[in-house]
């Protein structure tokens, strides 16, 4: 009996499906060539490389282990290397396929080099321009984690600068038969030495104008140095670090509210990462926050973000037109509320308009005439309720296929979750 209502969440985007069922079912019987355990880099990083386990590296860090010791020597190579440039000794201080992630401190730009050949041509372009010095360590203090019984690291936290940037380094380091290697460094700008960020307003209300109606006027009467299109988390991110470096900043969202990419999403959704790292700048989740963060949750936080930091946004707005002279200034149209024409004149513009683009809904033979009820798309799903005594079928086992059929499951429905791998 078919399904009365079908829940399209399949991640095709053009790809010749029947094809590939077919090569994969070669490749099953055995009649076919098995291709490498995969095509892209990610899973090749993560299937065909060794965790460094005290069996692979043929030592193991000792229980007394003098963890600031063994850092400070660590940071007085990587302080040589970084200081003189000398981008072989930089690269020798990684494990083989050690990894280096770069935020904006050495390569103006969110980077990752994996494996010691990359992070050697990174270092040999990069080095020259960019010396890093004044090192000093931050907490917490360095410490070895023993998280397995044949793996363990150390790990350490130090500042740095260079002639533009005041930043940060995580590092954690295994030890192997030829010394202590990095396995990972993370290295993120953490300001601009030029360009500090300014101290808080005063707040007393001693001029003529009460808050409420300043914050009024200056949001109304924005001309910004830089418009921001898309009020979600990195365009909320983004405007909140402009206001601090004292750049004036307007986001434009299409939503009726901030927060709306969240709070309205379907009900029983919360966020599939633990919170940690889901926080915005300046404004820290409170303690009691809890572990994975209900969606409509996480809505109200970016809201209230946007009141408390003072952000100056239009909802309810999008952009009509956009307009680059030879000189390179911008001119935008905006259809601000829905309801007048607003045209500003900003030094930049960014796109923070969503990393996933829109939903992809595929051409199925016979969807035309399904009448078992209604296709949608995971997107436009907000509660299972309404299909209750019916039977659904979602496609597509990802995050949201997961989380669709889940919800059916909840409200008794019996549903059937289609994949179309093995």
């Amino acid at each position: 009996m078919a399904p009365s209502t079908v829940i399209d969440h399949a991640e095709a985007n053009g790809v010749d499906i029947a094809a590939r069922a077919a090569v994969k079912q070669a490749e099953l019987s055995g009649t076919a060539e098995r291709a490498p355990v995969a095509d892209d880099y990610m899973y090749d990083f993560k299937y065909n490389h060794a965790l460094p386990t005290t069996d692979v590296l043929g030592v193991r860090i000792p229980q007394d282990c003098d963890a600031q010791a063994e850092a400070e020597g660590i940071v007085r190579q990587l302080s040589d290397a970084l200081g003189t440039g000398n981008a072989e000794a930089f690269a020798d201080l990684f494990l083989e396929y050690g990894v280096w992630r770069d935020k904006l401190s050495f390569t103006w730009d969110q980077r990752t080099f994996n494996f010691r050949p990359a992070i050697l041509k990174a270092a040999r372009d990069l080095l020259p321009t960019t010396k890093a010095s004044n090192f000093a360590f931050l907490k917490p203090a360095p410490v070895v984690d023993r998280p397995y019984d044949d793996f363990a690291q150390l790990q350490f936290v130090v500042s740095f600068e260079t002639d533009l940037v005041v930043a940060s380094a995580v590092i954690k380091a295994v030890l192997t038969k030829d010394g202590w290697k990095m396995y990972t460094m993370h290295t993120v700008a953490e300001q601009l030495k030029q360009f500090p960020e300014r101290a808080p307003a005063d707040g007393h209300m001693t001029g003529t104008i009460s808050w409420e109606a300043q914050r009024a006027k200056e949001v109304d009467a924005a001309d910004p140095e830089i418009l921001i299109i898309g009020g979600g988390q990195n365009g909320l991110a983004l405007a909140a670090w402009c206001k601090a470096l004292g750049l004036n900043c307007l986001v434009v969202e299409r939503s009726e509210e901030v927060g709306d990419v969240w709070k309205k999403r379907y009900e029983y959704l919360s966020l599939h990462f633990p919170h940690w790292a889901d926080d915005l700048p300046f404004f820290r989740y409170p303690k009691q926050w809890p572990t994975y963060t209900p969606a409509q949750k996480q809505g109200l936080y970016m809201s209230w973000y946007a009141s408390a930091l003072e952000l100056n946004i239009w909802t309810k707005s999008t952009v009509i037109e956009t307009e680059q002279d030879e000189q390179g200034a911008w001119t935008v149209k905006i259809n601000k509320n829905g309801k007048e024409s607003r045209t500003v004149r900003p030094k930049h513009v960014v796109m923070a308009t969503s990393l996933c683009g829109v939903p992809y809904t595929p051409t199925i033979p016979g969807m035309d005439t399904f009448k078992g009820g209604e296709i949608r798309h995971s997107s436009a799903h907000d509660s299972s309720a309404a299909f209750a005594g019916k039977k659904v079928c979602v496609v597509g086992t990802s995050s949201s296929g997961f989380d669709t059929a889940f919800d059916c499951s909840r409200c008794g429905i019996d549903v059937t979750l289609l994949q179309r791998s093995p």
